[in-house]
């Protein structure tokens, strides 16, 4: 299970499993810098960052090499897998409803209630990745604190925002409505994965699959709030 930590970090940061050991990092072998605006290509990694790759430690960094955009293309991408994991959250629903039994530190007593967030979570269908991560479905989580007790237990819930254009996609299996950036109907192009880069529709598909599409897909990802007590 993912620690107290993590969770209080958002929507986004919980869609990967358990951080990753030595050799088990899913997209590249040796690791790379992540390419920007201001290097388009991705870069090998400097000595720090090696070694703190091959020992799956925190590099420590000074002052002043803070805010320069270094970050490995595996981190990032974990950070944008679809929120899964086998066993604990069902992979159709995102439903999820489990007591957090790691927590560093301790709770402090005044610390009481429920926390909601919202963000993207479902990062695609069948096979076909999002052309943009903004254009991912809603996951909902809810984070119960109780108040101190013989047995206080924090609980995780969860659960993807069912809106009309989820339920049409997930039943067609495939995307049928346009998203704000860019994704959109990809006719017969198969797919890399839900996890992968996405796949680049051709001139041809845009204009047979989604020129007269003028309906933009609500993924009701951005902001959850309380009315009427629910």
């Amino acid at each position: 299970m993912w620690s107290l930590l993590c969770l209080f970090v958002g929507a986004n940061a919980l869609q990967t499993a358990p951080s990753p050991k030595v050799g088990q990092r899913g997209m590249t072998a040796a690791g790379e810098i992540g390419p920007t605006q201001f290097h388009l290509e991705p870069r090998p990694l400097t000595p720090k960052l090696q070694e703190a790759w091959d020992t799956n430690t925190h590099p420590v960094e000074r002052q002043d090499e803070l805010g320069n955009g270094v970050f490995l293309s595996d981190d990032w991408r974990r950070a944008w897998y679809t929120y899964a994991e086998d066993g604990v959250i069902d992979p159709e629903t995102g439903y999820a409803n489990y007591i957090i039994d790691e927590i560093d530190g301790k709770l402090p007593d005044d610390l009481v209630g429920t926390l909601y967030r919202n963000g993207g979570g479902k990062f695609g269908v069948n096979d076909q990745r999002v052309a943009h991560v903004l254009d991912a479905d809603g996951l909902v989580l809810q984070i119960t604190i109780p108040p101190p007790g013989k047995t206080r237990e924090v609980r995780l819930q969860s659960r993807f925002v069912v809106t009309k254009g989820f339920q049409e996609e997930l039943e067609a299996n495939r995307f049928v409505q346009r998203g704000t950036f860019g994704t959109g109907p990809m006719g017969d192009a198969p797919g890399k994965g839900i996890d992968a880069d996405p796949t680049e529709a051709s001139a041809l598909t845009k204009l047979k699959e989604r020129a007269f599409k003028t309906n933009i897909k609500n993924t009701a990802n951005t902001q959850i709030v309380a009315v009427g007590g629910k």
